[in-house]
C-alpha cells in the first residue's frame, strides 16, 4: 500500500496555530516577565498619582499665596513720612515716652513776636504723635491790647505740617498751649522739626527764652539759627 500525500492545499485551509507570547517557553508560563510588566504599570500609576497630588497642591497654594505668606507692612520713610492722615489709636500708650521740653529757670530774656521777626525752636520728635505743643509767653509791650497768635510746625525745608491759632489777652504771663487740629499730627519720632510762632503785627507779646538749654535743637531768631539759646516750649504736656 503506497503513502498517500494530502493535497497541499487542504494543509493550507488548515489554521496555523498562533506562536505563543514570550512569557510562554516550551509551553511552560513564564510568571518573570508577567510580575516586571506588573509592577512597571503598578510604578506608573503611582507616578502619575503623585503628579496630580503635587499638582492639586501647588493650584491650592497659588490660589492661596496672600493667606499662606502674608506680606509685612512697607516701612514708611522719606519726606511723606513726616504727615500721616491716621489719627491717633484710643487707649493708653504701651510704652512711657518722655517728649522734648525746654523748660528751664526763666531769667526774664524775651524777643518781640512779630511778623518781621521769623522766629522758631528746632527740636526732635519722641513720640508718633503731636497733639499739642506749649509755648512760654509773655506781655512784652502792654497797652496794646490782646492778639491772636499763630502757631506752626515745619518740617526743617519749611513745609507747613500743622497749625493752630490761640487768642491771647493782655496782660498774660505763662505757658500758652496750642492743640493741634484733629487728634494730632503723625510723624516720624528721630525726626527734627520746627516751631514756629508768629502774630497779627501787634507786637503786644513775646516768647521767652534761655542759654543753650535744650540738647536737641535751638533758637532761630531772624531767620538765623543761635546755637547760644533755645526758646520755651513744651510738646505734648
Amino acid at each position: 500500500m503506497g503513502i498517500q500525500v494530502a493535497d497541499s492545499k487542504v494543509f493550507k485551509d488548515l489554521p496555523r496555530r498562533r506562536k505563543p507570547p514570550a512569557w510562554v517557553i516550551d509551553g511552560k508560563i513564564d510568571m518573570t516577565n508577567s510580575k516586571s510588566n506588573g509592577n512597571k504599570r503598578y510604578r506608573t500609576e503611582i507616578v502619575v498619582a503623585i503628579i496630580g497630588l503635587v499638582g492639586v497642591l501647588g493650584g491650592a497654594l497659588i490660589a492661596n499665596w496672600d493667606k499662606v505668606f502674608r506680606d509685612a507692612p512697607p516701612p514708611t520713610g522719606g519726606d511723606e513720612s513726616f504727615v500721616s492722615p491716621d489719627p491717633r489709636p484710643d487707649g493708653p500708650a504701651e510704652a512711657t515716652i518722655v517728649d522734648p521740653v525746654n523748660d528751664p529757670p526763666w531769667d526774664g530774656a524775651w524777643t518781640n513776636i512779630v511778623p518781621s521777626n521769623p522766629m522758631a525752636q528746632s527740636f526732635v520728635v519722641k513720640d508718633l504723635y503731636l497733639t499739642s505743643v506749649s509755648v512760654g509767653v509773655t506781655t512784652g509791650n502792654p497797652g496794646r491790647g490782646g492778639d491772636t497768635l499763630i502757631l506752626r510746625i515745619l518740617s526743617e525745608d519749611g513745609q507747613i505740617l500743622a497749625e493752630a491759632s490761640q487768642a491771647v489777652a493782655e496782660g498774660f504771663d505763662g505757658w500758652l498751649t496750642f492743640s493741634l487740629p484733629g487728634r494730632g499730627l503723625r510723624v516720624m519720632p528721630g525726626r527734627r522739626l520746627l516751631i514756629e510762632l508768629q502774630d497779627s503785627g501787634r507786637v503786644a507779646f513775646g516768647w521767652k527764652y534761655a542759654g543753650d538749654t535744650y540738647a536737641g535743637g535751638s533758637a532761630i531768631m531772624l531767620g538765623e539759627y543761635r546755637r547760644d539759646r533755645d526758646f520755651f516750649f513744651r510738646i505734648n504736656r
